[in-house]
């Protein structure tokens, strides 16, 4: 097949449990858009991240089927093709210097655009699929949550309403930041983040107040 893509590939019927797509308030999955007929090409067919990415460097980077059609949109120094469906947005670029990037969300897609731009032009001397970026921050944000966590166990008794109006500031503040810091550890299960969210600072401000 053209590009070496596998059959089937690409699809318009997935198996529903390898479909990622976006779930509402209450972890649902919310319905998604009727694309078949003659706009099945417009965002009615799947395919992996990894499969894109072949597409996009066979197509940009190594230009195996010539220049690239004129339907892609063509910057100073990058060629790229975005588009959205409910809930969800992709975003596909090439530099002319060989770096690349596939991007897809499950969000709004003005700033899945916004995000795929800072990454591909962040740094010209980082390699094509920005893998080692996307890992550095993954690790440099557990860094940062352990180190809290850390000093949270450390000082948990020296902050209670009855140590102070400051102590006391203090002490809701951290309730605050560890609730906040929970839930965007789970933030790829919404109920779940908003829940142990919820119930870290009840039971933080429960505890300055009674401990």
């Amino acid at each position: 097949m053209p590009l070496g893509l596998e059959a089937g590939a690409v699809t318009a019927l997935p198996p529903r449990e390898r479909r990622l797509v976006p779930r509402n308030l209450f972890g649902r999955p919310r319905p998604l858009w009727t694309l078949t007929g003659p706009i099945l090409p417009a965002g009615g067919l799947w395919s992996t991240c990894r499969t894109l990415s072949q597409v996009v460097t066979g197509l940009l980077v190594d230009r195996r089927l010539g220049p690239p059609a004129p339907t892609w949109q063509r910057g100073s120094s990058i060629t790229w093709h975005n588009g959205a469906t409910r809930g969800s947005s992709v975003i596909a670029a090439a530099h002319d210097d060989g770096r690349w990037i596939v991007l897809h969300r499950l969000g709004a897609g003005d700033a899945t655009d916004d995000l795929a731009r800072k990454t591909l032009l962040a740094d010209p001397r980082r390699a094509a699929g920005h893998e080692h970026h996307h890992h550095t921050e993954r690790v440099t944000g557990s860094v940062v949550r352990i180190a809290w966590f850390a000093w949270l166990v450390q000082h948990v008794d020296e902050f209670g309403h009855d140590d102070g109006p400051l102590r006391a500031s203090i002490g809701t503040g951290a309730v605050l930041l560890t609730a906040a810091l929970l839930g965007l550890t789970l933030h790829r299960n919404r109920p779940a983040a908003i829940a142990v969210a919820s119930l870290t600072c009840a039971l933080g401000i429960a505890w300055l107040a009674f401990h």
